[in-house]
């Protein structure tokens, strides 16, 4: 079956927008952890975000494949799921952060940041996979963070 112009345009969209929905991590405590335990419940907070972002990056291609386009413009979708990232990038900052650890932690933090910065000055750049988020994604990973990455 032969996809139109405008369902090839929506496709690449939603591409798009998947790869923002496996960016990410996040989490909250006053306390703080040993790096296991930090790692551990980034991990778990970065799942949680992601599978927050592939949900509402599903409805999104629900939508289009049930033709009724949204009538928000592609940026405003991309800025929808970036505000996921967001919210997940917050709460790991909130999580406490591991004695002697806190300047990698806020490398990470400030990446993620920088990343979603990036991303809200050329919408377009997180349809080119993990492009925005490499450097925040290189840092979770050297760090043990395994479900923080695109």
């Amino acid at each position: 079956m032969m996809m139109s112009g405008s369902l090839r345009r929506i496709a690449a969209i939603g591409m798009g927008i998947a790869a923002l929905a496996f960016a990410g991590c996040g989490g909250s405590s006053e306390e703080t952890l040993t790096k296991a335990q930090f790692v551990e419940q980034a991990n778990k907070i970065c799942r949680a975000g992601e599978n927050k972002r592939a949900k509402r990056v599903n409805e999104l291609l629900e939508e289009q494949a049930s033709k009724k386009p949204s009538a928000k413009p592609k940026d405003d979708i991309i800025f929808d799921v970036i505000a996921i990232y967001e919210e997940t990038t917050g709460e790991l900052s909130e999580l406490g952060k591991p004695e002697g650890e806190e300047e990698k932690v806020d490398a990470i933090v400030e990446a993620m940041e920088e990343a979603a910065d990036r991303v809200h000055a050329n919408p377009q750049s997180a349809l080119t996979g993990d492009l925005p988020f490499r450097k925040a994604n290189k840092l979770a990973e050297d760090y043990g963070l395994d479900s923080c990455d695109t």
